[in-house]
């Protein structure tokens, strides 16, 4: 119910996100996103670049490091 599920949700096509953390370094997370469709997550970034870039800049200082794990569709 954080402030990146607030700003998904103004995005059509967004199903949810999981966060999990690590069971040893309770530093460490993983999150993923589910949209309907990679051109559902695409268009909501057009969208709403502005948005994700100020969030994603004032969320900096609590990351360390970030990793793409990969994507997929069903």
């Amino acid at each position: 119910e954080g402030e990146w599920m607030r700003l998904f949700r103004a995005g059509r096509g967004y199903l949810g996100t999981e966060l999990f953390q690590h069971t040893v370094d309770e530093t460490r997370f993983v999150t993923i996103d589910r949209w309907e469709s990679r051109e559902a997550f695409e268009m909501f970034r057009a969208r709403n670049v502005h948005a994700y870039a100020e969030l994603d800049a004032r969320c900096e200082r609590f990351t360390s490091s970030e990793t793409l794990l990969g994507e997929t569709e069903e």
